[in-house]
Formats: C-alpha cells, sequence, structure tokens
C-alpha cells in the first residue's frame, strides 16, 4: 500500500497536511486528515462518475466530444457572441487563471463586452487594512466577530483549529477566544456563541451606523443594536475594549448594502476603541478567489472595463468549477440569466443539463501542478499525485489551443 502527503484543493484553507492511501491497483483507499470536505472532494474525482470527455447537448440529445471538436466549439462560441459573462474563476488554479485571462484579452480587442462574475467584490476586500494569517488567528486571537459568517461546514479544519484552546486561559489569567456573531438566522455556530446579535431587522448600513454609536461611546439607551438588552450591550462593549488581538470572520464579498470604505472606517474605529487591535480574515466561496485579482491584473490595467460592475445578461455564460456551485451548505443556488452556457465540470448536474457543452478538467493539486492563495494571501504550490484520462486536460492547455 502507497501513501502520499497532497495539498487539498476543496476550500480556500488549501490545508497541506493530507494524506492519500493508495491500494496496489493505484485506486484510492482511504484519505487521511481531512475534514469531510475535503475528503468529498478528493473521493469525487476518483469516482467512477466522473466525466472522462465533453459532451455536446443539441436538441434534447448527448454526443460525446473528442477534443478537437471540443476546441471547434468553443471558437465558434465566444466568436458568434457578442458579449460573454465568465463565472466561477475563482475556482481554478492561478495558472489557469492567467490563461483564461489571456483569452479574456483576445475578446475585448474584438470589440466584445466581456465581464467576470464577483472581480469588482474581490479587488475591493484587497484593500482592507490588517488582513491577518490563518497561524495568527490560530494562536493569537483572544475575540472573534464571526460577521454573517459560519466556517463550521464551510472551512471546517480552520474552523476546528478557531476553536482549539477555546474557554482555556493564558498566563495572565484571561479567557481565549470569546465568540461573538453578527449574522441573520441560526446556525451550527450559534450554541458556540458568547454573544449573539441577531442583525435580521437592520440592513448591513443601518448595523454598522449603530455600531458606531457604540464605539463612540453614545448612551447605550440611544443604541439599537440587533436584538441586545442593555445588559447585553455593557457585555459586549467591555469585551472590545479589552480585547488584545480581536479577529473579524467575514464573507467575501462583505456585504452588498456596506461599501469597503465604510467597512475599513469602522475596522479603525474598532482599533482605537479596543486595547489591542483587529484584523480582518475573509472567507471566500471559492477555492482560488483571492488569487483571481493577482491574475487578472497582470493581464489588464485598473481602468480596464474588466473590472466595472455589468449586470446586463450577456450572449454566454462561461463557467468553471461547477461543483462548487453544487455546495450542499451554500444557502444561495448558483443562477445566471445567459440563454446559452459553457460549462466546465467533472460530473453531470443540473447544471450541465442547461449547458450547450460540459467539459471536463484536470484538478490543480490532483491532476496538475498549479499555485493558488489561501484565504489569507498566502500562496500555496499545488501538486500533481496522478495521472488525468486521456481526454482530461487542464483549464489552461485547453484555453491555449482556442484561436479567436
Amino acid at each position: 500500500m502507497n501513501s502520499k502527503q497532497v495539498q487539498c484543493f476543496g476550500c480556500s484553507v488549501l490545508c497541506d497536511d493530507i494524506y492519500v492511501e493508495f491500494e496496489e491497483d493505484g485506486s484510492l483507499k482511504t484519505t487521511i486528515n481531512s475534514c469531510f470536505r475535503g475528503n468529498n472532494f478528493i473521493k469525487n474525482y476518483m469516482s467512477e462518475n466522473r466525466l472522462t470527455q465533453p459532451v455536446q447537448k443539441q436538441m434534447g440529445l448527448e454526443m460525446f466530444l473528442g477534443e478537437d471538436e471540443a476546441i471547434s466549439f468553443l471558437e465558434r462560441e465566444i466568436t458568434e457572441a457578442k458579449s460573454i459573462k465568465f463565472y466561477g474563476m475563482g475556482a481554478i488554479s492561478y495558472q489557469d487563471q492567467l490563461k483564461v485571462s489571456m483569452v479574456i484579452r483576445k475578446i475585448m480587442d474584438k470589440k466584445k463586452v466581456v465581464s467576470i462574475d464577483g472581480i469588482e467584490n474581490i479587488s475591493e476586500s484587497l484593500l482592507l487594512p490588517s488582513l491577518t494569517t490563518i497561524g495568527q488567528g490560530v494562536n493569537n486571537v483572544d475575540v472573534f466577530i464571526f460577521w454573517n459568517s459560519d466556517p463550521t461546514h464551510s472551512h471546517p479544519k480552520l474552523f476546528g483549529k478557531l476553536l482549539f484552546s477555546r474557554g482555556m486561559f493564558r498566563l495572565s489569567g484571561k479567557e481565549m477566544k470569546k465568540f461573538i456573531l453578527f449574522q441573520n438566522e441560526d446556525s451550527d455556530l450559534t450554541r458556540l456563541k458568547d454573544i449573539l446579535i441577531d442583525i435580521s431587522n437592520q440592513n448591513s448600513s443601518q448595523f454598522v451606523e449603530e455600531f458606531e454609536k457604540l464605539l463612540d461611546g453614545n448612551p447605550l439607551e440611544q443604541i439599537s443594536l440587533g436584538n441586545l438588552s442593555i445588559e447585553n450591550l455593557r457585555t459586549l462593549k467591555t469585551f472590545l475594549q479589552a480585547t488584545e488581538y480581536g479577529l473579524i470572520v467575514g464573507s467575501t464579498p462583505f456585504s452588498e448594502q456596506v461599501s469597503i470604505s465604510e467597512f475599513s472606517h469602522l475596522l479603525q474605529k474598532l482599533n482605537s476603541f479596543v486595547k489591542g487591535r483587529f484584523a480582518f480574515l475573509p472567507l471566500t466561496s471559492l477555492t482560488n478567489e483571492i488569487g483571481l485579482f493577482s491574475a487578472v491584473t497582470k493581464i489588464f490595467g485598473k481602468d480596464d472595463r474588466i473590472f466595472q460592475s455589468n449586470y446586463d445578461p450577456a450572449d454566454l455564460a462561461i463557467v468553471f468549477g461547477g461543483e462548487y456551485f453544487r455546495d450542499e451548505y451554500n444557502p444561495k443556488e448558483f443562477e445566471y440569466p445567459e440563454k446559452k452556457m459553457i460549462l466546465f465540470d467533472n460530473f453531470k448536474s443540473n447544471y450541465s443539463k442547461n449547458a450547450i457543452i460540459t467539459i471536463p478538467y484536470a484538478i490543480p493539486g490532483i491532476e496538475c501542478d498549479g499555485c493558488a492563495t489561501r484565504t489569507d494571501g498566502i500562496n500555496v504550490d499545488l501538486f500533481k499525485w496522478i495521472n488525468p484520462k486521456e481526454y482530461i486536460k487542464p483549464i489552461r492547455e485547453i484555453f491555449d489551443r482556442i484561436s479567436l
């Protein structure tokens, strides 16, 4: 029996302490030290349900295509479309993102309208001050604010590390790791709360305004912060004032109702209020969403239209990493307004039923090398440890063959 240490591309924590064991025939026996998401992610790609070549849908029928036929199909659809929107580019490796961005540049040079879903939110989030590393969050933080984020399912191994040593005491006698929750609904995280603030009756902008009143020292009677009583407001204020190292754990994009400048101002005000300082850790829904900004800025300048929001439906949607949109813990279904969809995915699904073609691709960190950026901004190398099937290529090799 063989075993190998691997990196996990299952979420944006990119754990590198995972081991896989193989049977003598080369089939996967088990994974060691992976969370349930990582375990499912790795086993899925070793399953018999994996697509092994492109599938085109035409008049309700499915036809398997060879590599050359699939490339010709891609070229024709891209050429005919006047506008194209790319989804899920944060679900592929940096090298794949870079190659796709080069093709997008060529498409835009032909006067077509092209947009990348979510790129403006990522670029804004990276402007936030006080980003921190996972290691600092695990070892140093004494007060966590979970702001509409629940990593218990989305990033389970990270949450296990954050939870470790909770309830213990430092040499100074101070209890470690208080949990303050700002959320709209109950979750598995709720039962671990020290303070829970129900913000379902306030939009994010109103909540930030009331939170700033607390930090400014306004009378507690004048503050309406979710469902908190005067007594709980006083407790919250005490927790915050005594914070030596705090961490806001939030999803990216942070909020549709709060601009990045508003949140940055709030973070600065919070750091003026507390004993120590607060940092920010963004939890991205896609594995390499933080790295996407670096890849795109290699090809495009800050004034390029690619960084501007475009909410109009395009003629064609090109979607990467369809498996991420089927995440059972993602509260929202992936929706796209485009009439045509080209899907890069490795399994048949409800999404592939609506795609004009579904193209399987090699997974970074399993079937090809690559690089990705962890949720805290650290770059992680991904290494190939199995050979893909004949028709399965990395996305960068597929797009390298597209001639426009």
